[in-house]
């Protein structure tokens, strides 16, 4: 008898969870399931690869990639010289689509974390079009989290199920904002938390960010017609800025948050 996706993953990729890892598997209805990742980051950078490689190995599977709903990862503020960097090569090396995800989350910047969370490619630092790659992977994504700004090829994939992103800049906007003000790939957005360039202890670090021009086509922008919320964090505006874009952003029937 063909063996459940559930018992495929309970003698596989649970068989990865130590004091460190941490994997949580949720099974929901038709076969599917929701998957929890968490690590402490606590053993050296080379030592968590040989350990993370393979839990997203087998969710490359063919037998397990369709019945894949949701993916949250989470992880200790832990990193190498200040640095916790999420390759997602093997989200996009394969072919294999994930054709039900919904829902992926990475894990993001907070006020108080000593090390900068980024998405990488084939690369130390570089975005390098992956979160692009990504999205061309999960053609029925509704939301996505993602700590490092997307390349231009993010916002010309077309994605007509996505409701809800949030972006931190991580360490380049890479033009993000304009971007997606100017494109017509997301008609169902409902809300866009964007974190911007927030390398504070770097000289003129204010240059790096997103420019005020960039966030008045975002609020003016005429294809993201369900876009009704945004939230603007970590931004470089001053008062009159700030004050101009919400009365952009009220004339346009958007409820704009910007906090620091």
């Amino acid at each position: 008898m063909r063996k459940s996706i559930i018992d495929f993953l309970k003698e596989n990729i649970e068989n990865f969870s130590t004091q460190e890892y941490k994997i949580k598997i949720n099974e929901l209805e038709n076969n599917s399931f929701e998957l929890y990742y968490h690590t402490s980051w606590h053993s050296d950078w080379s030592e968590k690869l040989q350990m993370v490689y393979p839990i997203f190995d087998y969710l490359n599977n063919p037998f397990v990639a369709p019945c894949l709903k949701k993916l949250v990862i989470t992880s200790a503020d832990e990193g190498v010289n200040g640095t916790q960097n999420w390759d997602i090569d093997y989200f996009i090396q394969h072919k294999n689509l994930f054709p039900n995800l919904i829902e992926i989350a990475f894990p993001i910047n907070k006020k108080t974390s000593h090390n900068r969370t980024i998405i990488t490619y084939q690369s130390s630092y570089d975005e390098n079009k992956s979160i692009g790659l990504l999205l061309q992977n999960c053609p029925a994504l509704q939301k996505l989290t993602v700590p490092s700004a997307p390349s231009s090829n993010f916002a010309t994939t077309p994605s007509p199920n996505l409701k809800e992103l949030i972006v931190y800049t991580g360490y380049a906007h890479q033009d993000f904002i304009k971007n997606i003000s100017k494109s017509k790939c997301f008609p169902n957005m409902e809300y866009l938390c964007f974190g911007d360039y927030n390398e504070t202890y770097m000289d003129n670090y204010q240059d790096a960010c997103t420019p005020y021009a960039h966030y008045v086509a975002l609020l003016k922008n005429k294809h993201l017609t369900k876009l009704k919320k945004i939230r603007l964090k970590n931004t470089v505006l001053s008062s009159p800025q700030k004050k101009e874009l919400k009365a952009i952003a009220t004339a346009n029937g958007i409820e704009l948050t910007i906090t620091n």
